[in-house]
């Protein structure tokens, strides 16, 4: 359960981000996540319930929000959003650099002062 691991280390950020803005709870928080990383957005969720358990940011709600896999194509320079197929749907080639995808960011953090 890598979902655990990733909130556990987002927590840190969390409450770097309360300390500097001086809030007292925090009400809600928005990740968004890239698709490469093979996230279950329930397991998250059960993770974030469990890591905020006595923090400044229990019951607070957890939006999740995906980033599709987008790839360049190291070959012809083509960009595309991945579906089934890692292979430029321009040239064929399989030689493909991410672009957007692999990523987990804090987008927003609500809360309170």
């Amino acid at each position: 359960m890598h979902e655990l691991t990733i909130i556990t280390n987002i927590f840190s950020i969390i409450d770097e981000i309360a300390e500097e803005n001086q809030l007292t709870k925090i009400t809600r928080v928005t990740l968004k996540i890239g698709e490469l990383r093979h996230v279950y957005p329930e397991m998250l969720q059960n993770a974030f319930e469990i890591v905020s358990k006595d923090t400044k940011a229990e019951n607070a709600v957890l939006h999740i929000k995906p980033i599709r896999v987008k790839m360049r194509c190291k070959h012809c320079g083509h960009e595309f959003f991945v579906n089934n197929s890692y292979c430029c749907k321009k040239c064929g080639d399989y030689r493909l650099k991410i672009i957007e995808g692999d990523e987990i960011i804090i987008e927003t953090l609500e809360g309170d002062r």
